[in-house]
Order: structure tokens, then sequence, then C-alpha cells
């Protein structure tokens, strides 16, 4: 029933259903980042960015500043497939449409170990980034850490939108697990075998 308002209400403004369900959770977003602002010793949260934004992939972008990665999601990896569909290209292909000659706002809270800025993106204070990746279904909620999205999942995975069409058996996060897990028991076969020719000679 949801679902069938929150269209409605994108035909009546002339939206797209994606960017008036952004438009819709923006303000309650802006609320939490200013609770986040005063709960955060020093500020740190108020990390504000902007300007025209390159895409590296469904979730991270950089900005003239420096690389931002989205919080409260994770887009399918580049490398990543869902059924046969390459899901990570469709990842990175949405995102480039979201901010293609758009201006890109990023509020951030730290850094993540790669050096990225942390942060909730938009394109002109009207639309969220991370919900609209979440609701075309190149990008899931990022349950391990945050739950902010999930309303945004439920939408997507009802609407049948994005992988969630295709179908997909990893997650980005249990796809990179594994990707880590195959390089890892390769290094040691790797490791195996030349210490067995070693101690063969």
């Amino acid at each position: 029933m949801r679902s069938i308002k929150l269209f409605a209400i994108a035909g009546l403004l002339g939206l797209t259903a994606l960017t008036a369900v952004g438009v819709l959770h923006l303000r309650e977003r802006r609320q939490a980042e200013e609770v986040a602002r005063q709960a955060i010793p020093g500020g740190k949260f108020a990390v504000d960015w902007q300007g025209p934004a390159e895409v590296v992939d469904g979730d991270t972008l950089r900005l003239p500043q420096g690389k931002v990665r989205l919080l409260g999601i994770d887009a399918f990896e580049k490398r990543q497939t869902c059924n046969g569909v390459p899901c990570g290209r469709e990842a990175t292909a949405m995102m480039q449409a979201l901010v293609l000659g758009k201006t890109v706002h990023c509020t951030g809270n730290g850094d993540d170990r790669y050096g990225r800025l942390l942060a909730y993106c938009d394109t002109g204070r009207t639309h969220d980034l991370g919900g609209a990746m979440v609701l075309s279904g190149w990008a899931l909620s990022y349950v391990n850490y945050s739950h902010y999205y999930d309303p945004f999942q439920n939408e997507a995975r009802i609407a049948h939108a994005g992988a969630w069409a295709k179908g997909f058996v990893l997650t980005p996060w249990e796809w990179r697990r594994q990707q880590n897990d195959d390089a890892t028991d390769a290094a040691r076969i790797a490791i195996d075998a030349a210490t067995r020719m070693q101690l063969n000679q």
C-alpha cells in the first residue's frame, strides 16, 4: 500500500518514484545528521564537501576534495555478477546517471580505512544518493553498520528493482569476503607449493 502511495505522489509531482521517495526521506536524514553533529565531539560529523563528482563505483565518488564512501549502503562490486547479469557494472552506471551534470554535496563523519570520507550525499539537497541507489536495486542497505536504508530496500525488493529482479546469491559484503578467501587460499597453495619444491631440492 505504501508503495502505491509513493508512486501516486511521484506521478502528481511529475517525478520518478525513485526521486520522490528520496525527497520524502531527505528531511528525516537531515534531522538525523544534525543530531549526529551534536553528538560527536568536536563536530567531526560536519565535514561538508561539494562539487562535480567522478564515479568510482556504485557507492564511491571522487569529489575535488577527495574520495567519498556513501554511508549506510553497499553497492554491488564492479566485478560482481547476479545470475549472469553484471550487477556491479549496473550499479556504477546507475550512480553515473544520478550525478551526471550535477553538483554533489556530501556531509561526512570521518574516514574509512582506505582514507575515504564516510558521508551522506545528495544533489542539490533534493536527492539522497544513498537512498536512490538502494531504491534502484543496485545497492543494499549496509545492515552490518546501519539500518537507516532498510525501508528503501524493502521498497526495492517489493518493486523487483535492479538486482532484486535478476536474483542474487551473494550480498556485496559476502562477495568481497569470498574473493578475499579465494585470494587467501591461492596464496596458501602457492606458499605450500614453494615449500614442497624447497624440501625436494
